[in-house]
């Protein structure tokens, strides 16, 4: 019937509100809990969110319609994509150093 759930399991809603605060206490105790955690996010961040925010949609970009880019706008994604790069390389290099400092 209505609002039983999912194809009239009721209990599935219930089965899902606990795995998710299952999942969300475990990542608490994991960041509590691991002394490196912090600073292998940092790593992650810098790493893969800079590539798939930055460097990418301006690599598909000019990919995608090299063709009909005028110079002025080649250029300005390639300088996106150059800061991107060094931004990368920047806090992937202080991640590294960070995580080198607590030994």
């Amino acid at each position: 019937g209505e609002g039983d759930g999912v194809d009239g399991d009721w209990g599935a809603p219930l089965k899902a509100r606990l795995m998710r605060t299952g999942l969300g206490a475990g990542a608490l105790l994991t960041a509590a809990k691991v002394p490196f955690f912090a600073v292998f996010m940092s790593l992650i961040g810098s790493f893969l969110t800079l590539t798939v925010s930055v460097i990418f949609p301006s690599a598909c970009y000019l990919r995608m319609f090299e063709d009909e880019l005028t110079d002025n706008e080649r250029v300005a994604n390639w300088a996106i994509m150059l800061l991107g790069g060094f931004c990368v390389v920047a806090g992937s290099a202080s991640a590294i150093n960070a995580a080198l400092d607590q030994f």
